[in-house]
Formats: structure tokens, sequence, C-alpha cells
């Protein structure tokens, strides 16, 4: 992640931490979490490890690191890879060196891509994104966001996509390891709708809705930001699943979750090219 490091804000952090003491209270912990951040964004540490790791593929979300680490990726021939939820985003990313563009749908579960728009700009469906994305930019385009089956991939492709990405679809096989919390929601998903939210981590993301998310809604203002939320957050998430429930657990998932499957990563792998092939062969017949 690329994010930009947390302004500490004590008037916002007090409001935000009586708004929670609550939740605590209920499982009777006295001791609430200091607001702390949980994860760095990309640095020279990262960047030293990833160039000794040497991989194929590096991906980024929330943009591009500095020019310096490009270059330094670049050098040693690693394909690099971000998210655009905009056209203006993309043509960022394809002029400060990504040599393909991930456009990121409304549709799409977790975290939101943006970096250089607003929100509420990026609040495009992938439909409507992918194709002007692929228009503006020379790169190669990946679709994600909302995709679940064969013909959802088969339509990206007509609009232009070279690639999909999957992500919520793979959540219900048994290989991934989420919390059965997680698991059960997304059986569940057909009568439970996703939203967006800042609740869980301080930036925002879409999700399948439950307590945190209803009480937390519109009340942005509040909450601190990415991505120190999140040590508050999960260390109740943590102790609510334990008496089994899912309040807090934050249940990253995409529009067409009601679509999963429950059948084993291979197996959905092996359906989706199937129907794919199927779906395009009939276009093209008819």
């Amino acid at each position: 992640m690329t994010h930009k490091e947390p302004n500490k804000n004590d008037i916002k952090a007090k409001k935000y931490m009586n708004e929670v003491k609550k939740y605590f209270e209920e499982y009777k912990i006295t001791e609430i979490p200091k607001l702390v951040n949980t994860t760095e964004t990309f640095n020279k540490e990262h960047l030293d490890l990833l160039l000794k790791m040497n991989p194929k593929v590096v991906s980024f979300h929330f943009g591009l690191p500095d020019e310096n680490y490009i270059k330094s990726i670049k050098n040693q021939n690693i394909y690099i890879i971000s998210s655009a939820t905009t056209v203006e985003e993309a043509k960022i990313l394809e002029s400060s060196g990504a040599d393909a563009i991930i456009a990121q749908g409304y549709e799409a579960g977790g975290h939101r891509g943006t970096f250089a728009s607003t929100y509420k700009e990026g609040e495009i469906g992938l439909f409507s994104l992918l194709p002007q994305i692929v228009d503006a930019t020379s790169l190669p385009i990946i679709a994600a966001g909302g995709i679940a089956n064969g013909k959802g991939i088969a339509a990206a492709m007509m609009l232009g996509a070279k690639g999909v990405q999957l992500g919520t679809a793979f959540l219900s096989c048994p290989e991934a390891s989420v919390h059965p919390l997680w698991k059960k929601a997304l059986s569940d998903s057909s009568s439970r709708e996703t939203r967006i939210t800042s609740a869980f981590t301080g930036r925002p993301a879409r999700g399948i809705v439950n307590r945190l998310i209803e009480d937390m809604e519109n009340k942005n203002d509040i909450i601190p930001d990415f991505p120190t939320v999140g040590s508050i957050i999960k260390p109740l998430a943590n102790i609510a699943a334990d008496h089994g429930n899912d309040d807090f657990l934050s249940l990253w998932a995409g529009q067409s979750a009601p679509m999963n499957r429950n059948v084993t990563s291979q197996k959905l792998i092996e359906l989706l090219v199937e129907e794919t092939s199927t779906t395009l062969n009939n276009f093209y017949k008819t």
C-alpha cells in the first residue's frame, strides 16, 4: 500500500474513542487500546525486500510509491500494476511508470484504490469506467469489481479488458483462510447488503453490512485517519467473534457476493474458464 501517513488529530481521536467506548463496556473491557499506525506505507525497507525477492509482478494500491522507488523496480524488470478508480488516476499511473492498470469499479469489495480523485469522483461502476480507461490509455487494463462468473469476464473482455481480477468470488473457497463468521456472512449475502464504509480502517472500503457499519453511518467526521482505526477495531472484532457475532468484523465483499460458489479454487477457475468460453462462443454465433 502506498497511502499517506496519518495526520494526528487529538480532537477527532477523542470523539472517536468516546463513540466506541460503549462497545468495550459491553464485553466488560476496561482498557481500550490506543490509536496507533498499524500499517506502514511502502518504504525503503519494503523496497529492499521486494528487490531481494525479485517477483515477476508487484501490485500497488492507493497509487504508486516514490518515483525513485519505481525506477529501482523497473531497473529490475519487475512488472508494475496499480489500481485506478477514475480516468484521471489511470492517466497518472500510466505517466508514472505502471505497466498495467486495474480498473476498479465501485462494485469491488475491500478498500477503494482512490488516490488522486475524490472518493465521490471514484464512485463509477466497472462497466462504465472500464471502456473509458481503455480509450484513455495505451496500457493493458485489468477489470475488477463485481465480476463473479464467466459472463462477467466475457463482458469485461468485450469492453477491452486484457485480464480480470476476482477477489470476493474466491473467499467462499475452502482454501480461503478467512474467519468462519466471514464465510457465513458471504453465504447469507443474498439477504445482507454491502456498503462502502470507513468505519474499520479510516478509509472507504466495501463490506457486508453489520452493526459497526450501521452505527458509524454518517459519522465519518470523527473517524481517525487510515490506518490507525484498525488498532482499536481489530481487538474488538476478535473479542466479539469469540462470542459468535460479526458485529465488528470487516466482512469485505463486493456487490456480487450473492453469486459466490462453495467450490475449491481449482474448480472455480475451471468453471470461470468454461463459462467465459461458452459465453463468448454463444455471442459470436448470433
